[in-house]
């Protein structure tokens, strides 16, 4: 006996029954899928950086007003030893009429004897991390006392873009008493 031969009418009939998807569907899903997921883990390098980036201005900002506190206490020491005429205080590192003084901070990346990791401590040029500098212009009042304004500069690089050092500054002044 012969097998009955299938027309195209009885294959479009058995075909009605099944479901699923064809490969095309599947591939263009993939396709999609994928697409999206490049995207989410861009976007979380983006977040990653911007999160880096902060630290690094954070840490910026709060040596720059460390300083400026320093220069501050320094100067009201100054004044009032010398109302009060007591001993000579120490020498002061920041107030020097008209100076500029230039200071260089790193990042502690491991802790050590000298502090905890991520604490900031002196460094140098070549640590390319934080640079400080400090002008002074002497404004003196009539019959008043000297007065200085100081003005705290912190530069430090924020990461590379196309070989490109990119470079962010952080600036604060002040007003500050002192003999």
């Amino acid at each position: 006996m012969e097998a009955p031969v299938k027309t195209s009418n009885s294959i479009r009939r058995s075909r009605r029954g099944q479901s699923g998807f064809s490969l095309v569907e599947l591939l263009l899903a993939a396709f999609v899928m994928a697409v999206g997921l490049l995207g989410l883990t861009s976007l979380q390098a983006m977040s990653i950086r911007a999160t880096t980036s902060t630290g690094r201005m954070q840490d910026a900002i709060r040596l720059a007003e460390q300083i400026l506190e320093q220069i501050s206490a320094e100067g009201t020491q100054s004044y009032l030893g010398e109302i009060y005429q007591s001993k000579a205080p120490a020498p002061m590192k920041w107030i020097n009429a008209g100076a500029t003084v230039t200071d260089y901070y790193q990042y502690r990346t491991v802790a050590d004897a000298e502090g905890e990791k991520g604490t900031l401590r002196a460094g140098t040029a070549a640590d390319n991390a934080f640079t400080v500098t400090v002008n002074q212009v002497e404004t003196v009042p009539a019959g008043g006392p000297m007065l200085a304004q100081v003005t705290v500069q912190v530069q430090f690089m924020e990461g590379m873009v196309g070989g490109v050092p990119v470079m962010r500054t952080v600036t604060f002044t002040r007003e500050v008493l002192h003999a």
